[in-house]
């Protein structure tokens, strides 16, 4: 038996999100006659196929999602890659014998769309997306199609503030009602039917904070309890690697006047504390690259002198350690890190007294962290997505009011188009070039799109 499996469509959270034709012995495949795909096992770049996600997509084109495990679920697109080609293999031999034939690379590669310019006769454009009414505010967004995308935050509720979540089919918002009390800082997930999104409940003014999260199991929101240790913290990002494999990161409010941080983890059923830096420090954003591979950013305060700088820590599969990174500023903080490879994460912030505006772009290359020169207006950048290493997008603001920068690997530059007004707090890339980002104006919530203008 061969099997070949092509045109593959790149998403934006999983690596591979797309098969676009599937064919065994050279016949479209059947899903009655499916192969015993998963001892397949990892093939060249630790590509793994795998059975249990094999459906049809939107479109009713059969789709077989395949898994990168070293590469990261959130907040990227692959190194594009266009074709996947798998043969031979013999029916009296094993499937694991079945061998890497072919991973094109999208450069010259028919399907493969590297940046969002790169569609023909299509220009693409940053344009306002309307929204329901009564949410104060929107701070992340999840993209897995063009017709599936998340956005979480909240709304003012009949007695005090509710947990917004809102999801787009494609033409419109909606509001996806059960999130319950609280604020949603963050969204995450590798499937559509699989999505964590982490927050707070606000304690009474000498209260504590409550951690809040939640989980989407393809039909309902459904709150998941925290361990007691996490109590008193706002959770602030989360980062899912598979159905067993997530990471979440949060700081205590600064109003008690100490900060603390944690970092949490998923292990499939339940969560438990996996960290905690020392001193006065805060967890802000948490990123996979890959199975034993994850990073989280925020800041530590220097107890002699009360200064902030930057707090970088990495975890290798056994243990999280804290990773030296610039701190040009005397208060430099990092909001958000996205993670491409092992070699290439970005983070962005921001740092008074550094540069000629004060955003914060750090850059990891597999051995150090270093500061990337940003757009010259930019005052802070808190949200960074990439769709491929040089296409990487991140939002923010310039003194004026909100901003987009975009990476298109070479340098950082502004990108016009961002609101009037208000804030945006969120990014995220999605497939066929899109970019979603979404905020705040005034007590309203925002969300605006880089898409095709017909």
């Amino acid at each position: 038996m061969s099997l070949a499996v092509a045109g593959v469509e790149l998403g934006a959270r999983d690596p591979l999100r797309r098969v676009l034709r599937v064919e065994v012995e050279g016949e479209p495949f059947d899903r009655g006659a499916e192969p015993a795909l998963e001892p397949l096992g990892p093939l060249v770049a630790d590509v793994a196929i795998r059975s249990d996600v094999v459906a049809p997509d939107r479109d009713g084109v059969l789709g077989h999602a395949a898994r990168l495990p070293a590469l990261p679920p959130k907040g990227r697109r692959a190194p594009p890659v266009c074709t996947l080609a798998v043969f031979p293999l013999s029916a009296a031999r094993p499937l694991a014998l079945l061998s890497f034939a072919v991973l094109l690379a999208a450069a010259g590669c028919a399907g493969g769309e590297r940046t969002p310019s790169a569609a023909a006769g299509c220009q693409r454009s940053w344009a306002p997306v309307a929204v329901p009414p009564g949410g104060k505010g929107l701070f992340d967004v999840e993209a897995f199609a063009v017709d599936d995308v998340w956005a979480v935050g909240e709304r003012t509720g009949s007695a005090t503030t509710e947990a917004l979540v809102e999801h787009w089919d494609g033409g419109s918002w909606a509001v996806v009602p059960g999130s319950g009390a609280g604020s949603l800082s963050a969204v995450a997930g590798v499937r559509a039917d699989d999505l964590w999104a982490v927050g707070y409940v606000s304690g009474a003014a000498a209260g504590e904070d409550t951690p809040l999260v939640q989980h989407w199991d393809g039909s309902a929101w459904e709150p998941s309890p925290v361990p007691p240790a996490a109590a008193g913290i706002d959770l602030t990002d989360v980062s899912v690697a598979s159905a067993d494999e997530a990471w979440a990161v949060g700081t205590s409010p600064r109003r008690h006047g100490f900060s603390r941080s944690l970092v949490l983890h998923w292990d499939g059923s339940a969560w438990e504390v996996a960290s905690s830096p020392r001193g006065e420090a805060g967890l802000l954003g948490v990123a996979v690259a890959g199975p034993d591979d994850a990073w989280a950013v925020g800041f530590s305060v220097v107890a002699t002198t009360q200064e902030t700088r930057t707090l970088v820590q990495h975890w290798d599969g056994s243990a999280w350690q804290v990773v030296p990174a610039p701190s040009p500023g005397s208060l430099s903080v990092l909001y958000r890190v996205e993670a491409i490879a092992e070699d290439d994460v970005w983070a962005v912030g921001s740092s008074s007294g550094y540069g000629p505006g004060a955003a914060l772009i750090e850059h990891w290359d597999g051995s150090h962290w270093e500061v990337v020169r940003g757009p010259a207006a930019a005052r802070a950048l808190v949200s960074v997505a990439a769709a491929a290493e040089d296409d990487v997008w991140s939002v923010g603001y310039d003194g004026q009011g909100p901003m987009i920068a975009r990476w298109d690997g070479e340098a950082w530059g502004a990108v016009d188009g961002a609101p009037a007004r208000g804030a945006l707090e969120g990014v995220a890339t999605a497939p066929g070039g899109q970019v979603w980002a979404v905020g705040e104006d005034g007590s309203a919530a925002l969300a605006t799109r880089f898409a095709c203008v017909p």
